[in-house]
């Protein structure tokens, strides 16, 4: 079952390996934790060490920003 990181709204650590709409990483190995507070954030962590954030405000996702 392949999850939409769009639709994702409850927190908790999600593998990459069954999302989509998530950064390009190698493969799809990694996490998202996703942290349901004031805001909802979403953070992408590849196995290739490359970090990735972005929040849902006013029921839109800003674009992935890599830090």
């Amino acid at each position: 079952m392949c999850l939409d990181a769009n639709a994702i709204t409850k927190g908790g650590y999600y593998d990459l390996a069954s999302i989509q709409n998530i950064p390009n990483s190698p493969e799809n190995f990694g996490v998202l934790i996703m942290i349901d507070s004031r805001y909802l954030t979403q953070i992408v962590i590849g196995i290739n060490a490359k970090l990735f954030i972005r929040i849902n405000a006013n029921d839109s996702w800003t674009n992935w920003r890599e830090i």
